[in-house]
């Protein structure tokens, strides 16, 4: 085998190589996505009853009536998580899931400007409505009876009570309501790791709010101190707040945050909650030169931990954290 022949083989198996790293990639990310299928379904109710069957004359009625449409995204999550257990595609959304809803397509008979608001949802993830009142005239001929029935949608986070009349409730057929999702993680645990240089840390280390040095050590000596944040979507072992200790005794049981720099022992230290209602679902470091400063002025951050740099001097440094419902 020719010099040639070697270099286009290497290239084929290179490029096969690529070709399935990347159908991998494609994989993991559409199965992230989960879809779940709910009904819609359209009832009668009674507008009015007008009995002029004793009478010889004409009678008319004005009639007010509100038509409405109520759109809203928290019930449709909440609707997902006490019906849908489990999915045809595995995902658990019971009583400990996060997710979100990342699409929400109808399929059926339904107002364009009602279905526009519903679907419309996973981007704004809010509530919409719309109401507006109308007044009818309607005359009943002598020894006349008038029934009326005005039709009524309803679906998960969807209440419409339409301008739609009838004499007879015939059947409307039901709305299939399609929603695609994607399950939030939420944190685990956090790694301390050491690196001997800046250049050797991991990828993946928790970063600092704006941009400063998120060597733990950083200004003090000794190895550099990364933290990594592990993530998860079971709820064994949820994270539900963050502890930082400072102490004068080693604990073999936690790698230290100040490690080679002397003086006190740092560690981090998880807050665990079996029958927590929430869970951390964002977390970042926080450094500044002011102690006044507090991240959590200004509504970005919900949380903030002890100073990591207690007794040490230089800068704060606290890990800030956001919360989220299960």
């Amino acid at each position: 085998m020719t010099k040639q022949q070697t270099q286009i083989g290497a290239l084929i198996v290179f490029m096969l190589l690529a070709a399935l790293h990347l159908q991998s990639t494609l994989s993991s990310g559409e199965s992230s996505i989960y879809k779940v299928n709910k009904i819609g379904h359209y009832s009668w109710e009674l507008l009015f009853d007008i009995d002029n069957r004793q009478n010889s004359g004409t009678v008319k009625k004005q009639i007010q009536t509100t038509y409405y449409a109520n759109c809203s995204y928290r019930n449709i999550k909440k609707e997902i998580k006490t019906t849908s257990s489990v999915t045809s595609t595995g995902l658990e959304v019971g009583v400990g899931a996060i997710f979100k809803i990342v699409n929400i397509r109808m399929e059926g008979e339904i107002n364009s400007r009602v279905r526009s608001m519903y679907e419309h949802l996973s981007e704004i993830s809010s509530e919409i409505k719309i109401e507006r009142t109308n007044t009818e005239t309607y005359e009943i001929g002598p020894h006349s009876r008038l029934k009326m029935y005005r039709l009524f949608f309803n679906g998960p986070g969807i209440d419409y009570l339409t301008s739609t009349v009838s004499t007879i409730p015939h059947p409307m057929k039901d709305v299939h309501m399609h929603y695609a999702l994607k399950l939030i993680p939420f944190l685990h645990y956090i790694e301390v790791v050491y690196t001997s240089d800046s250049v050797s840390r991991p990828s993946n280390i928790i970063s600092e709010v704006n941009g400063k040095n998120p060597d733990i050590n950083g200004g003090y000596g000794g190895s550099y101190v990364w933290l990594v944040a592990h993530w998860t979507t079971k709820l064994e072992f949820p994270a539900s707040g963050i502890h930082i200790a400072i102490q004068r005794r080693e604990n073999e049981y936690y790698n230290d945050l100040a490690q080679g720099a002397g003086g006190y022992y740092r560690y981090i230290k998880m807050q665990r909650n079996s029958y927590a209602t929430d869970v951390i679902t964002e977390i970042s470091l926080y450094r500044t030169s002011q102690k006044e400063d507090d991240p959590r002025n200004g509504g970005r951050w919900q949380f903030k931990s002890e100073d990591i740099n207690s007794k040490r001097g230089g800068d704060y440094l606290y890990l800030v954290w956001n919360k989220s419902s299960i």
